[in-house]
């Protein structure tokens, strides 16, 4: 179903796109918030999927700002079409596809937002193709299957619908298809076959009991699950001390709590008997952390050995539901076809077109004749609808049918779900060679080799579907498809694609929560060890690889950079990692690009690292550490200055020298260098006058355009020559890096901390 407002502002941008525009204009949506969520309530296929771009914090803010608002005149309600982008199409006489931007603005609240609430929705509108009939037997095979098939045993109705076990049929046909003809899913790392977790859960109808696998072998494969911890889960079913009798007695499968139960019911229709949830797999006790401190070392083994991992993707805690709220599949989940009328629209052969016999005034492809009313509406939405006329300023216009598709279904679904914020769940959606993510409204599959969902069920996802923060997870999830590393192959350290997965996997794990700052390395530390097995290399350092330190040095805070932005990194109070890693900071960054060398413009070398770690597991916590830094060193100074729109920045000396550009009006963006903190500070006051700042180039921008690296340092120790990372500088534009590389130091100056000063006159420093 598309609302009456949708459809509207889908004929303005229609009709007022050229062909030859690359965006199209700016087109004002809803003018209230009541309009839309009356929209909302009659399930509008695109209010809906712009509303779930909104995170539950997001939309709780608009319930409770805009339903109390008025909006003074005509002024409309900032739910705006923000543009609309033309893609030229193929062959002249054929239609064109039409990407299209919903945004939601919300302009900061006084004294407390600083900056607006912005979320937006992709969305193609797209002529419809007639499917080559191998595909429409398909469908048509596959859901008389389905509506063939005896009622389950399962009572409970999945996701809200009468048919009730249906989502479940499709989930099995997934782990199915993928077990016969994946072998990538199935490959198991030559030190991992035969094993289990030291305990799982075995339930059978009604009971559940921990097992100790050493005491009893499973039978069958065992499951995992990925969910979110709520705040008073301590207080529910766990594994402890007290709680180890009765778990290991067995007991009914009623008496866990909601999320558990599911979980097993779902097992149970896959054919699986195990399970294995942390909360009841290892022991909890506050008071003694040796049980967790080694399963936690486990993590890589539990999760790539799990037969398909269970995510609770929207679940607020166990004591929330696995399924979605109900939902209208036709009018919520599945593309629409709308009629819009389209001038320049040229109607393609008859010949090779299936015809509906769909109303000229239908919004979505529906048939009352139809038996089955989903296979009704997907095999309509695969044909294409004889075009209506309708009426456009007194004179006939025929209109374009279209299916329109939800491109950012995937990311706000999946990518952004509730339980991916936490960061423990990034190795666990990586290391898992299969996953059933239990949406918000559908349920999504994804494995090593394909991704599907119940809107495209058949793994046919478009190909424009926005997920750009998916780039790692596809990455790490290709590097299976290859042949195992061989010892004689070690030293080949060409292939950098292992790499280039982890800067990604990191940088979006930077964005990711924890209950607890010092499992920052922990969280992580299973992702690190399947690494080491793609890897040509297994020197990983604090979240970094030895052999590219150089270059994933070079991180940065990726929060706005100006005093007065609201404060996103922070420094955990208990030391994590060495100020080098990105591990010592909380907030998101921007991590460094695996490279070294003066053919990439390094000028900075590694000489030595050294890390002392909690236990023997070397991808785990880390207690100390350094680095030996051998580069160029510079005097320098930060000095506050005031910005043109009342923002404050910094401007840089370098052995007194300012190297800023003191022409331009300073403003944040215009600032070069571009000072870019760890953690914001007010100023520098104190250390520029006890003179404790220090920077050196690090990689020089050897390309025309390219930025100029500096790491900027806090003198610690001036006697040992060790210093602590504040951030790192950004120089711009040749006449600025030529600037920064001719200053030189005075000859009456002392000399700088270092452990060593070399003839060609670079320094050696200590990093901790």
């Amino acid at each position: 179903m598309i609302c009456s407002v949708c459809m509207e502002t889908f004929e303005r941008l229609i009709s007022s796109a050229r062909v030859s525009s690359i965006k199209g204009p700016d087109v004002r949506h809803h003018k209230s918030f009541e309009t839309f969520k009356s929209s909302l309530d009659q399930n509008c296929y695109v209010c809906t999927g712009v509303w779930d771009s909104l995170d539950a914090g997001g939309r709780k803010k608009w319930e409770e700002e805009w339903m109390k608002s008025t909006w003074e005149g005509d002024d409309p309600i900032p739910v705006s079409l923000a543009s609309i982008a033309v893609a030229l199409p193929a062959r002249p006489e054929s239609s064109q596809d039409y990407t299209i931007c919903l945004r939601l603005h919300m302009p900061p609240r006084p004294l407390v937002d600083v900056l607006p609430l912005i979320s937006q929705a992709f969305f193609l509108l797209k002529p419809p193709i007639a499917q080559d009939c191998s595909r429409i037997k398909r469908l048509k095979k596959f859901f008389s299957r389905r509506a063939e098939k005896p009622e389950s045993a399962l009572s409970r109705p999945v996701f809200g619908l009468n048919t009730t076990a249906s989502s479940l049929d499709l989930a099995k046909s997934w782990v199915n298809s993928c077990v016969a003809h994946h072998p990538q899913c199935n490959n198991v790392l030559v030190d991992h076959v035969d094993w289990v977790p030291t305990r799982l859960l075995y339930f059978t109808a009604g009971t559940v009991r921990l097992i100790e696998t050493k005491e009893t072998k499973p039978t069958t494969p065992y499951m995992t699950l990925t969910h979110r911890w709520g705040f008073a889960d301590e207080e529910k079913m766990m594994l402890n001390k007290r709680t180890y009798p009765s778990l290991i007695g067995g007991m009914p499968i009623s008496s866990m709590p909601k999320l558990f139960q599911e979980v097993m019911t779902v097992a149970l229709h896959l054919d699986v008997n195990y399970i294995w949830i942390d909360a009841l797999c290892i022991f909890q006790d506050k008071d003694d952390q040796t049980d967790w401190r080694n399963e936690a070392s486990l993590m890589q083994k539990v999760y790539s050995n799990s037969f398909c991992n269970i995510s609770a993707a929207d679940a607020t805690s166990c004591s929330d539901t696995l399924f979605s709220q109900p939902r209208n599949v036709e009018e919520e989940i599945l593309p629409q076809t709308v009629y819009l009328p389209s001038p320049s629209l040229s109607p393609l052969s008859s010949s090779s077109s299936s015809y509906s016999s769909s109303s000229p005034t239908s919004i979505t492809s529906t048939s009352s004749q139809t038996r089955f009313r989903l296979l009704s509406s997907f095999l309509n939405r695969h044909a294409i609808p004889k075009p209506p006329y309708v009426a456009n300023n007194k004179t006939k216009t025929k209109a374009g049918a279209f299916t329109l598709i939800n491109l950012s279904l995937w990311t706000h679904q999946v990518s952004h779900a509730l339980v991916n914020t936490r960061a423990w769940v990034l190795q666990e959606r990586v290391l898992a060679p299969r996953i059933l993510h239990f949406g918000r409204r559908q349920l999504f599959w994804e494995c090593r080799c394909s991704e599907a969902c119940e809107a495209f069920p058949f793994g046919d996802l478009p190909s424009q579907m926005i997920r750009e923060e998916e780039s790692g997870v596809k990455l790490t999830r290709s590097l299976h498809s290859r042949p195992p590393r061989r010892q004689e192959d070690q030293d080949n350290s060409n292939d950098l694609s292992p790499y280039l997965a982890w800067r990604l996997l990191s940088q979006a794990y930077t964005n990711t929560s924890l209950s607890f700052p010092s499992d920052k390395l922990i969280a992580i530390s299973g992702l690190a060890k399947l690494f080491q097995s793609f890897a040509k290399s297994d020197d990983y350092v604090a979240g970094l690889w030895r052999p590219w330190l150089e270059g994933e040095l070079l991180w940065a805070n990726a929060s706005p950079q100006y005093f007065g932005a609201k404060a996103t990194t922070k420094r955990p109070e208990n030391y994590r990692a060495p100020s080098w890693s990105w591990a010592s900071i909380d907030g998101p960054l921007t991590t460094g690009t695996p490279m070294n060398g003066q053919d990439h413009g390094f000028v900075i070398r590694v000489e030595d690292v050294k890390l002392s770690y909690s236990t023997e597991d070397k991808t785990g916590a880390v207690t100390d550490g350094w680095l030996r830094l051998r580069g160029t060193l510079f005097e320098t100074e930060l000095v506050r200055v005031s910005c043109a729109d009342e923002k404050v920045g910094w401007t840089v000396k370098l052995e007194g020298i300012h190297v800023s550009d003191e022409k331009a009006p300073p403003t944040p963006a215009s600032l070069n260098p571009r000072v870019c903190l760890d953690v914001m500070q007010e100023d520098f006051e104190r250390e520029n006058e006890d003179g404790l700042l220090f920077s050196m180039v690090a990689k020089t921008g050897e390309n025309a355009g390219g930025h100029m690296y500096m790491l900027l340092f806090k003198l610690v120790d001036r006697q040992k020559g060790v210093f602590q990372r504040l951030g790192i500088l950004l120089v711009a534009g040749d006449v600025m890096k030529r600037r920064v590389l001719e200053v030189e130091r005075g000859f009456d100056k002392p000399r700088l901390p270092c452990v060593e000063l070399h003839e060609d006159n670079q320094h050696s420093i200590i990093i901790i």
